[in-house]
């Protein structure tokens, strides 16, 4: 066991704590920067609850790698880095050394943010089924496609088929970030779904001056911003061809790495508005507040495809926690996630995206009220305090055996 295991576990799995407390481990990639770990500070501030959460040392998000960030002197939990075997890779990652981490800590529950044909999540139902332990298993999934086991979207979809049928097998509760994860779910045979959103850190995602980042990045005219994987199906493409048609200039922020971005710029340069486009590849979660903020509006154009439609979209929540208006198409969860927070089009009605980016641009009544109403919306519906107390309830629920589930 590495030094990190032992002296994390060691300060907080002896027998003169508390019995009574629930002994909760998390495993989580998206906690290895310290943006990513609200909820679970909320969560472990209960005073019933012993938390310990588990990240990987490096992954690999948005095509950039991102170390791990220490854990802060006052955090509630117990932090432990654990290597991993293909990071970046949530659908096969594994973690050695997490079996020997369970069988000291026995939790009542483990979660993990893993869907339900992923490696890890199978991997913490052996390491259950092999040692005798009894905690419960909450996984996740965003999944809002309806696909056949030997139809899901990777190569070599038998395995994961098969890793699927024994993740559902061993999973006790989902938490899913999509409206339709309980209909995709229950077409596998499982009910136990919960619909959760993820979180936002509105102690990291807040409204910042950000006038001498939009110096630097030289946006002076009104500026659309777009975050994320450079993809077809994300819509970057759209967004410049809706600018293309606009009467006065608009210029376009685009942060994030992808294959699509030599498309991009060639697009750029044939609809005349290259002059109007600023890149800037992938930057860690805490530098995006400042990006997003250098914005006048944010906007997700994604469209759907045969394997893929937007699921969640964090950008849109992180968007609403800055200030910053958002405008979106009316694919997947997106209109689910913005509610009244921003201006919807249908997906791929380039048109209708000039619209709405005209209507932004022209009314700044109506940005003040966007703005306002996601303010609003991030505290009361996606908030690490509001996400926090909703997992909690849905975790002794499970224990107490209250969670809904027809299995």
């Amino acid at each position: 066991m590495s030094i990190a295991i032992h002296q994390a576990v060691s300060r907080g799995s002896s027998r003169s704590r508390c019995e009574s407390r629930l002994r909760l481990v998390c495993v989580d990639h998206l906690a290895t920067q310290d943006s990513g770990r609200g909820v679970y500070r909320e969560m472990a501030r209960d005073p019933g609850i012993e938390l310990t959460l588990v990240v990987p040392p490096l992954w690999r998000d948005n095509f950039r790698d991102i170390p791990v960030e220490p854990s802060r002197p006052n955090d509630p939990f117990r932090l432990v880095v654990l290597p991993i075997l293909f990071p970046g890779k949530s659908n096969r990652c594994l973690h050695p050394g997490l079996g020997a981490l369970l069988r000291r800590i026995k939790p009542d529950v483990v979660f993990t943010q893993s869907e339900p044909e992923d490696f890890l999540l199978t991997q913490i139902g052996l390491i259950r089924a092999i040692w005798g332990l009894s905690y419960k298993i909450v996984f996740v999934t965003s999944r809002n496609i309806h696909y056949g086991r030997l139809g899901l979207p990777y190569k070599f979809g038998w395995v994961y088929g098969c890793a699927e049928m024994l993740g559902l097998r061993f999973g006790d509760y989902c938490f899913s970030f999509s409206g339709q994860g309980p209909e995709t779910m229950a077409a596998r045979g499982f009910h136990a779904v919960e619909v959760l959103p993820h979180f936002v850190d509105t102690k990291v995602f807040r409204p910042v001056d950000a006038s001498s980042l939009r110096e630097s990045l030289g946006l002076t005219h009104f500026t659309i911003g777009c975050f994320g994987r450079l993809v077809p199906e994300k819509g970057v493409g759209l967004v410049l061809s809706a600018i293309a048609g606009l009467e006065q200039p608009v210029q376009l922020l685009v942060v994030g790495n992808g294959p699509h971005l030599g498309a991009l710029r060639e697009l750029a340069r044939q609809l005349g508005v290259a002059a109007n486009v600023v890149y800037r590849p992938s930057v860690l979660r805490h530098e995006m507040p400042g990006y997003i903020c250098a914005c006048d509006a944010v906007v997700l154009p994604s469209y759907a495809t045969p394997k893929w439609k937007e699921q969640f979209g964090r950008i849109l929540i992180e968007a609403m926690a800055c200030g910053v208006p958002l405008i979106g198409s009316d694919s997947g969860d997106i209109p689910r996630v913005i509610g009244e927070a921003g201006l919807i089009f249908p997906e791929k009605d380039v048109a209708g995206l000039r619209t709405c980016i005209r209507r932004m641009m022209q009314d700044a009544g109506l940005r003040q009220r966007l703005r306002e109403a996601g303010l609003e919306r991030a505290f009361r519906e996606f908030s690490a305090e509001a996400v926090a107390a909703k997992r909690l309830r849905a975790v002794r629920a499970l224990l107490d055996g209250r969670a809904r589930s027809d299995r």
